[in-house]
């Protein structure tokens, strides 16, 4: 009996970890702009880098292989946004892992992202 308990207690803490490992792999930034504008800056800035291996405009999602170095595996990253109620900022959230080059691949998308979002609105004005 006691075996039993000691089982549904690991399995009920790999359940919880495991949930609150995949909240903290996900990056999220919010940008200024509408969907379709923050949508093509962020397709824009990923194709440049990596190739997309699933896009889904609809839904504002894609996503695409980082490939493999010398000191790390190749990651997945998904990439999904969402408007804000605001109607102003997107959303955007990328999960490519949990691993300090997950962490510079989210901090250099996301800067690349706004750099591009810049360049738009500069061309706007």
């Amino acid at each position: 009996m006691r075996e039993k308990r000691c089982c549904w207690l690991i399995v009920v803490l790999l359940v919880v970890c495991s949930v609150v490992l995949n909240a903290a792999n996900q990056k999220t930034a919010v940008f200024q702009g509408t969907t379709d504008e923050v949508f093509n800056a962020a397709v824009k800035v990923a194709q440049v880098n990596w190739v997309i291996s699933f896009m889904d405009r609809p839904t504002l999602t894609f996503s695409f292989p980082v490939p493999p170095t010398f000191a790390s595996n190749g990651l997945l990253c998904g990439v999904s946004m969402e408007k804000e109620s605001d109607g102003v900022h997107v959303t955007m959230h990328l999960q490519c892992g949990a691993s300090h080059r997950a962490d510079k691949v989210a901090a250099q998308f996301f800067k690349d992202v706004q750099d591009e979002l810049a360049k738009l609105a500069k061309q706007k004005h």
